[in-house]
């Protein structure tokens, strides 16, 4: 899941909505981090997410499009893909409407609840500059989003590319894709909100 996926998991809580963009970024043992348990538990949830769509068949379908050499970039992919296939799920999956939830996400990175590490302030800064969120509203953008991304492996790796074997699929992804979030939607509940 990348990051429209998992703030959407957490748009009711802005501190577990934290908790769930620090994911990429806060590092070592959840209970020793600087950050409220609410937090906390927005990145385990993070984490558990991350874990239970390595294992999904939906990921297995992507991986399973790839040329062998290009399968290890197949998690990268689909996370990426993943936004944009919830922008076009997104009446069945969510509840908030598209432009309600893209203007809540902005005033949450304008104003988080706690201050953001510098590297999280840097991509938060990013997806607001480039309006990433916007540019899965037209599919012609996403090979520019996965250009960007590409670029920022140490060796660059070409997803522009790769992303046109998955477009070529499309109808399969999304027909998989409200399973997909539904099971991850799951897995974060029941850090988030246990009963």
């Amino acid at each position: 899941m990348n990051t429209l996926c998992h703030l959407c998991l957490a748009l009711d809580d802005p501190e577990i909505m934290l908790g769930q963009f620090l994911g990429d970024f806060a590092r070592g043992e959840i209970d020793a981090l600087p950050y409220p348990e609410t937090v906390r538990r927005g990145i385990k949830a993070h984490r558990r997410v991350d874990a239970a769509g390595e294992n999904h068949p939906a990921l297995k379908s992507v991986k399973r499009l790839l040329p062998e050499k290009e399968k290890r970039f197949g998690g990268v992919l689909f996370d990426l893909y993943g936004d944009y296939l919830l922008h076009r799920n997104w009446d069945q999956l969510m509840d908030r409407s598209w432009s309600e939830t893209v203007i809540l996400i902005e005033r949450f990175f304008a104003s988080p609840p706690l201050p953001l590490p510098a590297e999280a302030a840097r991509y938060a800064g990013y997806l607001l500059e480039y309006r990433i969120l916007q540019a899965y509203e037209q599919a012609e953008q996403l090979p520019d989003i996965f250009d960007r991304v590409g670029r920022r492996f140490r060796k660059p790796v070409p997803l522009a590319a790769m992303l046109k074997q998955l477009r070529r699929h499309e109808d399969l992804f999304l027909t998989e894709f409200p399973d997909y979030f539904k099971d991850m939607k799951a897995a974060s509940d029941e850090i988030c909100f246990p009963e």
